[in-house]
C-alpha cells in the first residue's frame, strides 16, 4: 500500500470541510485535483472513505477512523518539531535520575526542583531506589562499550 503526504492532507481537508470545492479552495489548487486524489486513497486502502451526494462528502465510519489516525500523526510530528526547537534552543531534554532514599530528600529533590525551575521543558524522571536497585543501572551503562564498575 502506497499513501503520499499529498493523498492524506487533501483527505483531510475534504474530511474537515465536507466538500472537495472547500478543499481545493483552502488548499489552493484546483477541485479536479481533489476527487481523484481521494478516489485513489480508497483505492489503496479498499474502502469508501465518503459517502457523494452532490457536491458534500459525507465521511463514513473508515473516513472518521482514518481521521483519528492521521491526527495521532500529526500529533507526532508536532512534538517531533517542539524536540527539535528545543534542541535548537538549549533548553530541553530528558534527564532521568536515580537517588538512594538517604541521598534523594536531601540533595537531589532540591537540585532537581531547581533545574525544574530554570528549565521548563526539560523532561526529569526522579526514582528512589534501594542499594541495589540504584547500582544496576549505573553498572549497565557502556563508556565507549565498556561498562562501567
Amino acid at each position: 500500500m502506497r499513501l503520499s503526504a499529498r493523498q492524506i492532507e487533501l483527505f483531510q481537508m475534504a474530511y474537515r470541510l465536507r466538500s472537495a470545492r472547500k478543499a481545493a479552495l483552502a488548499l489552493n489548487v484546483l477541485q479536479p485535483s481533489i476527487s481523484p486524489a481521494v478516489s485513489d486513497l480508497e483505492g489503496e486502502i479498499g474502502t469508501a472513505l465518503f459517502d457523494r451526494a452532490g457536491r458534500k462528502f459525507e465521511p463514513t465510519a473508515a473516513a472518521h477512523s482514518l481521521h483519528k489516525s492521521v491526527q495521532k500523526h500529526y500529533q507526532g510530528l508536532e512534538l517531533v518539531r517542539e524536540a527539535a526547537q528545543l534542541i535548537s534552543e538549549g533548553t530541553g531534554g530528558h534527564l532521568r535520575v536515580a537517588a538512594l532514599p538517604f541521598v534523594a530528600e536531601a540533595l537531589v529533590a532540591k537540585a532537581v526542583g531547581r533545574l525544574m525551575a530554570q528549565f521548563l521543558n526539560l523532561r526529569i524522571d526522579f526514582e528512589i531506589l534501594s542499594e541495589l536497585n540504584c547500582l544496576a543501572p549505573v553498572k549497565s551503562i557502556s563508556n565507549c562499550g565498556r561498562p562501567y564498575v
